[in-house]
């Protein structure tokens, strides 16, 4: 996020204060959809005027603020789970209820979602890996195994003065189905009139569709293995656009597949 306070400093704003998102659709009370922490300040200065800019990071980002912090083979760090609850276990092992003293978020408000058991079970490891990517990794196994699976860090009211986090997960889409199909529809378009600037880009310049694997091992014993996109790459003759992906840590081939 970011707050253009103009030349109206607000010298009150603290290493990470809470700042909070409301929206009050007409006629509705105002909900809270978002809050932030305070990260950053610009000061800018030009033609003799100052201005402040604050800018800071969502919720999803305390699951930055953590690594798997478990050497390899520990429950922890290696589990077999229904994908969904590992996520969760992750979480809560390593900033929730599970997690040692000046690690654990829970006296400041954080819970977890309790266990859904919604998407396949697998076997994944990530020792020491930051937690975000974990989960991510997490959550492109479960896409290769036929479900999407999202998660946020989702704020909650817990008093009139007092702001709290959950962590959640979400099989096959974040938030409330609003779809054609679904049973309440939101539909918005150029036709509706309530779709303005839009803008829709297509950019393949990072594009990869072909991926090595280096897995364990060391020079003629090292595991190598390939992923690809076969209809990416047949797109046209010039697009097989390979790429090495370091997965050494990575004991099993559902987690390098995973990471590739």
């Amino acid at each position: 996020f970011s707050l253009d306070f103009g030349d109206k400093k607000n010298s009150s704003m603290l290493d990470d204060s809470l700042v909070e998102f409301w929206r009050a659709p007409s006629g509705l009370s105002p909900v809270l959809i978002a809050v932030g922490f305070y990260k950053h300040t610009e000061l800018n200065y030009s033609d003799g005027r100052e201005s402040f800019i604050y800018s800071g990071s969502g919720s999803n980002d305390l699951l930055n603020t953590r690594i798997v912090a478990y050497q390899a083979t520990t429950v922890q760090s290696s589990k077999t789970d229904y994908l969904d609850d590992m996520m969760k276990d992750v979480v809560r092992e390593n900033l929730g209820s599970s997690a040692p003293t000046g690690r654990n978020l829970t006296p400041y408000g954080f819970t977890v979602q309790s266990d859904q058991s919604k998407i396949a079970s697998s076997t994944v490891t990530f020792p020491y890996k930051n937690v975000l990517k974990a989960l991510q990794q997490i959550s492109s196994l479960a896409r290769q195994k036929g479900t999407p699976l999202y998660f946020a860090v989702v704020p909650l009211i817990k008093t009139n003065n007092s702001i709290g986090f959950e962590f959640r997960t979400y099989p096959n889409y974040l938030g409330i189905d609003h779809s054609s199909t679904a049973r309440q529809p939101v539909y918005f378009s150029k036709d509706y009139g309530n779709l303005v600037q839009a803008r829709y880009t297509v950019n393949r310049l990072e594009e990869a569709t072909h991926v090595y694997l280096g897995g364990p091992g060391e020079d003629q014993n090292r595991i190598v293995e390939e992923v690809y996109d076969t209809a990416r790459i047949n797109t046209s003759p010039w697009n097989r656009r390979e790429a090495f992906v370091d997965a050494r840590n990575e004991q099993s081939q559902a987690a390098r597949t995973s990471k590739g």
